[in-house]
């Protein structure tokens, strides 16, 4: 039995009449989101590897003629990761602020809004509070380095094997992890 990956994909071609029931049918957990223009998949699968899990969204949604242009680097602020650690939001403070000690540190953000608001990317805020011992999931989420793996990955067209994707799929088939 494998584990359970959380992650988002950002897709093309995606159209809600002519594929909204043929993909929601192949995967257990699905949320297809509209985002600044972009379609996004928001997946939950079971696989035996972060890198099975990917290939494996990926494929079944190119099955129903949707590309995979990537994964989305999703970012969170504050009461993001309050809500989601189940924590409150100062105690989020302390530890980005490194007012509270945890080792490693709590990770550097990514970015600022408008208004000083500072957002962290959830990937690492997630793997940082699987070493705290507080993530109160059983969902694995994607590391980093397999974000950016499959990352080019999709842009190369590339397998593990190092082949190129055959012409005229819109991804290319993997069967490891």
């Amino acid at each position: 039995m494998g584990r359970r990956y959380e992650f988002a994909l950002r897709v093309d071609g995606f159209d809600w009449d002519t594929h909204s029931d043929r993909i929601l049918d192949l995967f257990d957990d699905l949320s297809m989101v509209e985002q600044a223009g972009r379609t996004v998949a928001e997946i939950t699968i079971e696989a035996a590897g972060a890198t099975e899990a990917l290939h494996t969204a990926a494929d079944r949604i190119a099955s129903v003629g949707v590309t995979v242009t990537g994964i989305d680097p999703e970012t969170v602020a504050i009461p993001d990761i309050a809500a989601r650690l189940e924590c409150t939001d100062e105690a989020v403070r302390l530890w980005a602020d490194h007012r509270r000690r945890c080792n490693p540190p709590f990770p550097t953000p990514e970015g600022l809004l408008q208004g000083g608001t500072r957002l962290w990317s959830w990937a690492r805020v997630a793997e940082w509070a699987i070493t705290q011992g507080i993530y109160p999931y059983d969902l694995t989420p994607i590391d980093e380095q397999t974000a950016l793996y499959f990352a080019s990955w999709i842009h190369t067209g590339s397998q593990l094997s190092g082949r190129r994707r055959p012409a005229g799929r819109r991804f290319a088939t993997h069967t490891g992890t």
